[in-house]
């Protein structure tokens, strides 16, 4: 079988994140099968050091343009070739010209609901990309039983919809901490993930504004690679009465972000939408409190243990913030709770169930 990781970028955030868990955890549990990633060119040392004992089929082009139109053209050919009998499009797609069996992952259904979020460009192609999936693929994933229910509701696929939670790879929580970066601590608010119109961190700023006043020496983390659309995100840190207080952190390493989550006073996620919200579950597994909106998806994946606020709602956002910072019982007891659900999504789970998947699809 092949895996097409080709859109991971070199800096991953969640989408990428489940990419590299999913190649590195089927070479490790599919011990039967031989697993093919399908790569960039430039990318080949790096998923030989992620999977190894992974083939590679390292013939898809950098950019994205030409990464599109290869797959559409020249992949289905390349997997032949190499005696690919079923092939995962973990990012939307997937090459029309492929006669064995596909599945494909849609992550959320933004790029279809809302695709003032998104850059034209992508919203054109990968809004028809999604709509093929759901016409031609033998299958679907997606991370949260909300995001499936929209995906069945708006596409009407032709093939069965499997619902498959990520997992959350606790090791990097307990390894040695390092410094706090410069300006953060000792009391700080943390919000990690790429700064893009949906993840709404105008809210946040104003909500910390709010709030800013009554608690002089909280300070608020921002923990993301600029993405696309970010300027309203910037502007609003700049315009902010407490801009001096807000720590503009750009992607972060693995023991960087694992020190920054278990020092936060509580993690602050105003996302107004989400496919599965993989940051809000780190957060919960760090053991720290967390606010975040009141989306189907945050309730489903969170399973109510965390504060929940009104979308674009600043006022709502601060008053949950004011919530935890007081602490009490209630908060102390839905972190405990929070902590015992993150442990509940395992990758090694993750893969048992994509596996499964795949084996039903090949047997038709």
């Amino acid at each position: 079988m092949s895996i097409d990781v080709s859109s991971v970028p070199m800096r991953p955030a969640g989408a990428g994140r489940y990419a590299i868990e999913l190649a590195s955890g089927l070479v490790e549990r599919a011990v039967n099968e031989e697993i093919y990633l399908v790569t960039t060119r430039a990318s080949k040392r790096y998923w030989q050091d992620i999977a190894p004992g992974s083939h590679l089929i390292p013939t898809v082009p950098s950019q994205r343009p030409l990464r599109l139109l290869y797959e559409q053209i020249g992949m289905g050919r390349d997997l032949r070739r190499s005696g690919i009998g079923l092939h995962h499009g973990i990012h939307y797609t997937m090459p029309r010209r492929f006669a064995g069996p596909r599945v494909v992952t849609i992550h959320d259904t933004t790029l279809i609901e809302h695709p003032e979020w998104h850059e034209r460009s992508k919203v054109v192609f990968f809004g028809e990309a999604i709509r093929a999936a759901a016409k031609y693929a033998d299958a679907l994933i997606c991370p949260s039983h909300a995001t499936a229910a929209r995906v069945t509701e708006l596409l009407e696929p032709r093939a069965d919809v499997f619902v498959v939670y990520h997992g959350v790879d606790t090791d990097w929580l307990s390894v040695p901490e390092v410094p706090l970066p410069p300006g953060v601590g000792p009391r700080y608010l943390l919000f990690v993930g790429t700064l893009e119109p949906r993840k709404d961190l105008p809210t946040l700023v104003e909500a910390f504004s709010q709030i800013g006043r009554e608690d002089p020496d909280l300070r608020l983390v921002i923990a993301g690679q600029v993405g696309w659309m970010a300027e309203e995100s910037l502007s609003a840190i700049q315009r902010s009465p407490f801009s001096e207080r807000i720590v503009r952190l750009d992607y972060v390493d693995d023991s960087t972000l694992s020190t920054l989550y278990r020092n936060a006073t509580a993690f602050v996620y105003p996302s107004l939408y989400e496919g599965f919200g993989l940051p809000v579950i780190e957060a919960m597994a760090a053991g720290i409190p967390v606010v975040t909106t009141r989306d189907s998806v945050m309730v489903e994946v969170s399973r109510g243990n965390v504060v929940q606020a009104e979308p674009s709602d600043p006022t709502s956002l601060s008053q949950g913030i004011r919530r935890v910072l007081a602490g009490g019982p209630e908060i102390g007891r839905k972190v405990q709770l929070a902590r015992a659900t993150a442990a509940s999504y395992t990758w090694e789970a993750s893969i048992e169930a994509h596996l499964a998947i795949y084996r039903n699809v090949a047997s038709g």
